[in-house]
């Protein structure tokens, strides 16, 4: 059960964010179809938001895996 992509992602107000997902494996077989993404991000308001992975599958109950994304402020250039 791994994310794809990085853990920690930064992203500017307004930026819109793509999720790269994860992938899950289950005795060779690929099950990434399963996964259930809790994403909660607001692209609009700074600040730090996680993306919750969880997986519908009785080898991988309860383990969860998280993703950071952090919203910053756009700095004025000609200030």
């Amino acid at each position: 059960f791994e994310l794809i992509g990085e853990k920690v992602i930064e992203i500017k107000v307004g930026e819109n964010y793509i999720d790269e997902g994860a992938v899950v494996i289950s005795f060779g077989k690929d099950i990434s179809d399963k996964i259930i993404v809790d994403n909660t991000i607001d692209n609009t308001t700074p600040g730090e938001y996680y993306i919750r992975y969880t997986v519908d599958n009785f080898r991988f109950k309860g383990v969860e895996r998280f993703r950071i994304v952090n919203v910053v402020e756009v700095e004025n250039e000609g200030a």
